[in-house]
């Protein structure tokens, strides 16, 4: 048995065992309220609506610091109205504005397809189990890719009058890495934590101020060995009825910010707007 499918029975073992607590069989009264909490989170957080087939999947803006232009835009798409089951789309481009011709120096897409087990639970209100690829489309020595089997979970909740929204990624399965990022794991892991707080600061007219952080694991799993942190500020504009701006301020350290400069340490400051809310 090779490599490749001795990682995919354990990665099938380890969705069999997310399964089982899910297809268990449970009160309608409880499904319910799992359902109505799954909608939490694109009503709170993402401001979508489970029953539109279209919704943001990452945030969602365009930031620009001292050396270049972030922009991100991530969408997602609901393939049956009842089965969960996703395809997501997420591009990443660093955009070197100040050059004369404007180049993107790196332009990282980021395919998803996955199902989402939704489960009232202590721990987590759904899991989404499937498979995400990462490349930036180029050829030479600046080619990337790399292609994971991966499960998120994802709560939400409140504390006091903030919203609180977290997600955790394990990609326990390595499909496949590019020939040019061989040694990818030793500067990002096989897991990483996030969360969004919603409204620490609040105002009367709507305007809201929300904290976003991510800590992404280093070699093998070890939080400090590599990795990267993102952590960045996000104030809603909500008192004018035909433009709500939302300004986003966000701070990147360490490795892969882009995947051409995975094996590279960056620091970087970025402000600019958000769409996602």
């Amino acid at each position: 048995m090779s490599k490749v499918q001795k990682s995919s029975c354990l990665f099938l073992a380890i969705v069999l065992l997310l399964a089982l607590p899910v297809f268990a069989e449970t009160e309608n009264t409880e499904t319910e309220n799992a359902e109505k909490r799954q909608r939490l989170i694109e009503q709170r957080v993402f401001r979508n609506y489970r029953e539109n087939p279209f919704s943001m999947h990452k945030p969602n803006y365009a930031i620009i610091g001292s050396n270049d232009l972030k922009l991100q835009y991530s969408f997602k798409y609901r393939f049956f109205t009842k089965a969960d089951l996703y395809g997501a789309f997420t591009n990443l481009i660093l955009w070197d504005i100040y050059k004369d011709q404007n180049p993107a120096y790196d332009n990282n897409y980021q395919p998803e397809l996955f199902y989402r087990f939704v489960k009232e639970n202590k721990w987590f209100l759904s899991a989404d189990v499937g498979y995400w690829h990462l490349s930036n489309g180029t050829s030479g020595e600046n080619a990337r890719s790399w292609d994971r089997l991966f499960v998120r979970f994802l709560q939400t909740d409140k504390i006091f009058d903030m919203d609180l929204f977290w997600y955790a990624h394990i990609w326990p399965v390595t499909l496949y890495e590019g020939r040019e990022n061989k040694d990818i794991g030793d500067y990002l892991g096989w897991w990483d934590y996030g969360f969004w707080l919603k409204n620490i600061l609040k105002h009367q007219s709507g305007d809201g101020l929300d904290f976003q952080f991510n800590f992404r694991s280093g070699k093998h799993g070890i939080p400090f060995n590599k990795g990267n942190v993102t952590a960045g500020l996000q104030y809603r504009i909500q008192r004018w009825t035909t433009f709500n701006p939302t300004l986003f301020l966000q701070y990147f350290y360490g490795y892969g910010e882009v995947i051409r400069d995975y094996n590279v340490r960056s620091d970087e400051l970025r402000m600019g707007i958000s769409w996602f809310y």
